[in-house]
C-alpha cells in the first residue's frame, strides 16, 4: 500500500509536470488562420513554427538524455525549466511586436528542452511504477494531452478579446511558470535517483537492442503522422469543411480528450495482457482508416462526419502510445533508460518533422486550397500504409525469434525441469538429521 501511495504521488507530481509541455506546442495550431494574417506568412512559414519544437529537439534530445543519465536527472530537469520560460518570455515578446522572428527564436529555444524534459519525466515515472508501467506512462502522457485541451480551447477565446496574440503568450507562460514550481517541488521529493554506479557511459549506450530500435522507429512513425495532421486540422476544417475557428477548436479538443481519457484505459490493458504487437498493429490500421475517412469527406459538409475520422485517429494514438513505451523499460538497460526515452521522443520528432513540412509544402503547391487538404489527407495514408508494413516486419521478426512482444503479463507456470527436482531433493535430504547421529 505504502509503495503506491508513493507511485502515485510522483505520477500526479510528474503528470503536473507536464502540463505546460503539450500545450505549448499545441498554442498556435488553434490559431493557424490568425497567426498567418497577423504575422503575414504562408502556411509553409507556419509550418516552420509548428517544427521549431521538434528541429530543436531533435538536436538535442538524445544528447541531453544522455547527460541526464551520466550526470544525474535532478540538476539537468531544473536547467531544461529554466530555457523553458526563457523560450515563451520571448514569444511574449514577439506578441507584442509582431515579429515572426521573434516567436520563431522563442519556439526553437524552447524546443530545445521541451522534448528533452519529457523523456526525464517518463523515466522517473518508470522508476516508481513497478509492473504498471503502460497504465502510469500514459498516465503522464495524458495529462499533456488535458494541457493541450485546455490550450486549444482557450487560446481562441483569449485571441478573440482582443484580436491579438498578447494574451494568449501571457496565459502561455503563466502554464510555464506552473511548470517550473512543480519541477522544483519534483526535484526536492525525488528519492530514487541513480547512484554512482549506475551512471551512464558509452558503452552502455551500444547495449540497446537493435530490436528495439526497430520497433521504436515504426511506432512513433505511426503516431508522428497523426501529430502531424493534428497541427493542420483547425485550417482542415475551417477551409474545407466550413467551420469557423472557435468550433473547429472544439472538435479538435474531442479528440485530445479522447486520448486523455483513452490511453491510461489502454495501458491497464496492454499491462494485463500483454501481447504489445497486437495492439501496434490494430493502433497503426485505425490510423490508415482514419486518413482514409478525412479524404473522402465530400468539402463544405458542415456536420458531424468529422467525428468518424477523428475517433480512428484517436483510437490510432491511445493503442500505439501504451504498446510502445511500455516496451522501452521492458527491454532497456536501467542505465540508459533516459537516453531510450530521449531516442523515442527524437525520432517521433524527427516523423512529425517530416511529414509536417512534407504536407503543407504538398498543400501549398495545389492550386486549390481544397483540395490542397484533400491530397495531404491521400499522402498521410499512403505513409500510414508503409508504417504498417514495417509493423508487420516488427510482428513476424518477432514470432520467428523469441516472441518478446506477444509475451503475456501472466504467463503459464513452466514444468520444473529434473535437474532441478533432484537438487531440491538432495538439499531437503541434508537438512533432515540422520537417525545415527540423533
Amino acid at each position: 500500500v505504502q509503495e503506491a501511495a508513493i507511485m502515485y504521488k510522483m505520477l500526479i507530481i510528474c503528470s503536473l509536470c507536464s502540463l505546460p509541455l503539450r500545450a505549448e506546442l499545441y498554442d498556435i495550431i488553434a490559431l493557424q488562420l490568425d497567426i498567418e494574417r497577423d504575422y503575414k506568412i504562408t502556411t509553409t512559414q507556419y509550418t516552420f513554427l509548428f517544427l521549431a519544437f521538434y528541429v530543436s529537439s531533435i538536436m538535442t534530445g538524445m544528447f541531453v538524455g544522455f547527460i541526464a543519465d551520466s550526470c544525474g536527472r535532478r540538476p539537468v530537469l531544473m536547467i531544461l525549466y529554466l530555457i523553458n520560460v526563457i523560450g515563451f518570455t520571448l514569444n511574449l515578446v514577439s506578441a507584442y511586436k509582431l515579429s515572426y522572428a521573434w516567436l520563431l527564436a522563442g519556439r526553437l529555444i524552447a524546443g530545445l528542452v521541451v522534448e528533452s524534459i519529457v523523456p526525464i519525466l517518463d523515466e522517473i515515472v518508470s522508476d516508481y511504477a513497478g509492473k504498471r508501467q503502460a497504465y502510469a506512462l500514459s498516465i503522464r502522457f495524458s495529462f499533456g494531452q488535458f494541457g493541450m485541451v485546455v490550450t486549444v480551447l482557450l487560446v481562441p477565446a483569449l485571441y478573440n478579446i482582443r484580436g491579438s496574440m498578447i494574451p494568449p503568450c501571457w496565459f502561455m507562460l503563466g502554464l510555464v511558470l506552473f511548470g517550473l514550481v512543480m519541477a522544483i517541488i519534483l526535484v526536492a521529493i525525488d528519492s530514487r535517483g541513480k547512484n554512482k554506479k549506475d551512471l551512464a557511459t558509452c558503452q552502455d549506450v551500444l547495449k540497446i537492442p537493435s530490436f528495439l530500435v526497430f520497433i521504436t522507429i515504426s511506432a512513433t512513425m505511426s503516431l508522428g503522422l497523426g501529430v502531424a495532421f493534428a497541427a493542420f486540422f483547425p485550417g482542415y476544417a475551417q477551409i474545407r469543411e466550413g467551420w469557423g475557428n472557435q468550433m473547429a477548436s472544439v472538435f479538435l479538443s474531442c479528440f485530445l480528450i479522447f486520448n486523455f481519457v483513452g490511453s491510461p484505459l489502454l495501458g491497464i490493458v496492454v499491462d494485463k495482457f500483454g501481447h504489445h504487437s497486437i495492439f501496434l498493429l490494430v493502433g497503426s490500421f485505425a490510423t490508415a482508416c482514419g486518413f482514409f475517412a478525412f479524404a473522402a469527406i465530400p468539402m463544405c459538409t458542415r456536420c458531424a462526419f468529422l467525428v468518424i475520422p477523428l475517433f480512428f485517429l484517436g483510437v490510432g494514438g491511445i493503442t500505439i502510445l501504451p504498446a510502445s513505451i511500455s516496451i522501452i523499460p521492458m527491454m532497456t538497460p536501467r542505465k540508459v533508460i533516459t537516453f531510450t526515452f530521449s531516442l523515442y521522443r527524437t525520432l517521433m520528432a524527427f516523423w512529425i518533422k517530416i511529414f509536417t513540412v512534407l504536407s503543407g509544402i504538398l498543400h501549398d503547391l495545389t492550386i486549390n486550397r481544397d483540395h490542397g487538404y484533400y491530397w495531404m489527407c491521400v499522402f498521410l495514408l499512403i505513409a500510414e500504409l508503409f508504417a504498417f508494413v514495417l509493423l508487420l516486419i516488427v510482428t513476424f521478426a518477432d514470432l520467428a525469434g523469441d516472441r518478446k512482444l506477444f509475451q503475456s503479463k501472466k504467463p503459464k507456470a513452466e514444468p520444473p525441469k529434473i535437474e532441478d527436482v533432484k537438487e531440491e531433493k538432495m538439499k531437503i535430504q541434508d537438512s533432515v538429521p540422520d537417525k545415527k547421529q540423533q
